[in-house]
């Protein structure tokens, strides 16, 4: 698929803490891309917070690394640790997805609706494109949607599916 044909498409990738340490992974992402004819946007490469808090220079440098071939990063169920904005000290991801408990029970809470606003508004003004997993209820998604949050995941909008069935040919 080209670039073209995918329009605004990102396709998010995780990746654990061997990848962020294997110096051959950038150089052969790079060929990839190329091979396949993507733009280097095409994709968000995902680094769970907990490897990047345990592996923090190896973060560190990757995540320099994928700028450098202007590939998009995220740090995945971000807020699970004691001191989340610490990492954002030392990388600089253009995502961060936030953990998914943030989304449970939200409509019962103000408290946690208050600190999740609060968070929010914190990263977006870093520069960070803010999302959240395990949005499960329509009054959840629209407490998500008051917080100015950027995108949203789960089964709220659709199950997992078997196969992509994404017709890429529009612009998403």
């Amino acid at each position: 698929m080209s670039s073209e044909a995918g329009g605004k498409a990102r396709l998010l990738l995780n990746i654990i803490h061997k990848s962020i340490s294997d110096e051959t992974f950038l150089p052969w992402l790079s060929i990839a891309l190329k091979a396949a004819k993507l733009a280097s946007d095409a994709i968000v490469i995902q680094i769970y917070e907990n490897d990047a808090t345990s592996y923090i220079k190896q973060a560190t440098k990757f995540t320099k690394g994928l700028a450098e071939l202007h590939c998009k990063s995220s740090i995945n169920h971000f807020g699970c640790s004691l001191n989340p904005f610490n990492l954002l000290k030392h990388l600089t991801p253009d995502y961060v997805k936030l953990d998914g408990s943030f989304a449970q029970d939200l409509d019962d809470s103000e408290e946690k609706q208050t600190k999740l606003s609060e968070m929010i508004q914190s990263l977006q003004a870093s520069g960070v494109l803010t999302a959240i997993s395990g949005v499960e209820s329509p009054n959840v998604l629209a407490l998500l949607w008051q917080t100015g949050l950027n995108y949203i995941q789960g089964y709220c909008l659709s199950p997992p599916l078997g196969t992509m069935e994404c017709d890429f040919s529009d612009d998403i």
